[in-house]
């Protein structure tokens, strides 16, 4: 595959002599592609503790942190702080096309035939640009202030977050094939790190740790919940429920009200339970930043969630039951993922701060 590494093989020796503390950790070396130890290695060879996952093929390319992975047909787009994006063939893994984009690359959406992006230019201001991949028609959409964090489209209408603590609206023009700025929603206190449509309603996620919801009938505020206690990282929709991610290491699951307010279901992990994580909170319990999330499906279309941290992995949770753990992903140390998608037949994709884009299959 090309400019791929590692190819295939989830899974590689199990080592010999490792204490219980050693059997419990990835090898970095195994995971940067250099160890020379193999059986010998007292450390795990492995990219994933999930019985039935497997990383499919590495793939680089990009020179920074990979900020956004999008999916349409069999062609894959990601962006990049290295102020490009790059097209590649999902089928074989070829990167078909790399853009300089004119600046840093924070975030990245597809919507219909329109390939969109969230920029921060060299003399500090932010932009959305807009390709019409039919056409090969670009907008520029200027506004912002420092880095564009979040994109998301709906009810013809294109929504941005960005660094400024703004939401910039645009709405579609049919008749020339062009988004027009309608609004800017000003209710955040912090950055606006993340943003999600669902019917009539947007959901924001801040610095601050809120998260806003919106009527995009009206553009007016309905409900403003301080959520966590640090950044929300990432939001996501599903079967009724917005899921919720944050730097103070939580993941929380919320509900509607009967008179349609967000309201608190559960918190993942349990307070009340010992966790893997590795810093101290305030109120002494072992956390680590979550930094992204995403919905999946494994082989057998069973809905999973995956949860980035920063301490080089990946929590891979049954959605149903409700987030029952199934494995870990393991990445080099230092590494961190910052953007995933998923695809057709168990497959997804993950892009990290080393800038390399990893396919894998469930099995």
């Amino acid at each position: 595959r090309s400019g791929g590494k590692g190819g295939r093989g989830g899974r590689g020796g199990r080592g010999r002599g490792r204490n219980s503390q050693q059997q419990n950790q990835p090898c970095n070396f195994f995971l940067r592609g250099n160890c020379n130890q193999g059986d010998n290695c007292q450390f795990l060879h492995e990219h994933s503790s999930a019985p039935d996952l497997e990383l499919f093929a590495s793939l680089s390319g990009h020179e920074g942190t990979i900020t956004g992975v999008v999916l349409q047909d069999t062609q894959l787009y990601t962006s990049s702080k290295d102020g490009t994006i790059r097209e590649w063939d999902s089928s074989n893994g070829n990167c078909t096309s790399a853009v300089q984009v004119g600046g840093e690359a924070d975030s990245l959406l597809i919507e219909g035939c329109f390939l969109i992006a969230g920029l921060k230019l060299p003399n500090g201001q932010g932009m959305v640009k807009v390709w019409n991949m039919q056409t090969g028609q670009v907008q520029e959409l200027p506004g912002h202030v420092g880095e564009v964090y979040a994109l998301a489209a709906g009810n013809g209408m294109l929504f941005s977050g960005a660094q400024d603590k703004t939401i910039r609206v645009h709405t579609f023009n049919q008749a020339d094939n062009s988004f027009a700025f309608s609004a800017a929603l000003t209710a955040h206190t912090k950055s606006v790190h993340v943003l999600v449509v669902s019917g009539d309603l947007l959901f924001s996620g801040g610095g601050e740790g809120n998260i806003i919801m919106w009527s995009l009938q009206s553009g007016q505020a309905l409900q403003s919940l301080p959520a966590h206690t640090e950044h929300v990282m990432q939001l996501v929709y599903w079967e009724n429920h917005l899921l919720s991610c944050g730097l103070d290491g939580e993941l929380k699951v919320w509900g509607a009200s009967a008179a349609g307010q967000l309201e608190l279901k559960m918190t993942w992990p349990d307070l009340n339970n010992s966790s893997p994580f590795k810093q101290q909170s305030s109120s002494g319990r072992e956390i680590v930043p979550f930094l992204t999330m995403s919905g999946c499906a494994d082989a057998n279309s069973k809905p999973m969630l995956l949860l980035a941290s920063c301490d080089s992995k990946v929590q891979c949770l049954d959605l149903q039951p409700t987030l029952q753990p199934r494995g870990e992903m393991y990445f080099p140390r230092d590494v961190s993922v910052r953007a995933m998608t998923f695809g057709p037949s168990g497959f997804f994709f993950t892009g990290d701060t080393s800038g390399e884009l990893k396919v894998w299959k469930w099995g």
